[in-house]
């Protein structure tokens, strides 16, 4: 109870109050004041359509329980997508988290994904996808039912942050 009572504290004084993005131009003519304002309030309908506060409070909740809170922010059919991530699915190499968090330049992030979907979102994968075996056990929740993991393939996305400033910028690749 007292944990859940600190929690909620922090919840109203804190998650409830999140800042959402505005726009501000300085200086300028009128129409550029105008433009900044039409885009704030695209930016207000956007993070409508994303769930973006509730989003932002579920990861401040999970940050509180658990020590950290993820969304993922990503590209789906041309649009911004937000996600929560579960914590445990995400990884570093050891020898950077060895290193400390500052010479952490790679991420990895398992996900259990249903086959078809899979292939909806990567299109041109899909003969890799196709191959893939379902996915171990070991890698599934231990409440999900069997008969939810039928097609269910092992999905590792991986990203690397340049070692310099003259290296092109890290890119997400998918693994199986």
């Amino acid at each position: 109870n007292m944990l859940r009572s600190v929690v909620e504290t922090q919840m109203a004084r804190i998650a409830k109050n999140l800042p959402a993005p505005q726009v501000l131009s300085i200086g300028g003519t009128y129409e550029i004041a105008q433009r900044a304002k039409l885009l704030t309030r695209y930016l207000a309908g956007d993070w409508d359509r994303l769930h973006a506060d509730e989003m932002r409070e579920d990861a401040f909740f999970n940050a509180c329980i658990f020590g950290t809170g993820v969304v993922k922010q990503s590209i789906c059919h041309g649009r911004v997508e937000w996600h929560e991530v579960y914590r445990e699915n995400l990884f570093v190499l050891p020898r950077e988290e060895q290193a400390g968090h500052r010479h952490i330049r790679s991420l990895f992030e398992f996900a259990p994904v249903d086959r078809g979907v899979a292939i909806a979102k990567w299109p041109k994968m899909k003969k890799e996808i196709e191959a893939c075996e379902i996915a171990d056990s070991k890698w599934m929740s231990t409440d999900s039912p069997e008969e939810d993991q039928d097609d269910v393939i092992a999905v590792f996305e991986a990203w690397r942050l340049p070692s310099g400033p003259a290296l092109p910028s890290g890119q997400p690749r998918m693994c199986r």
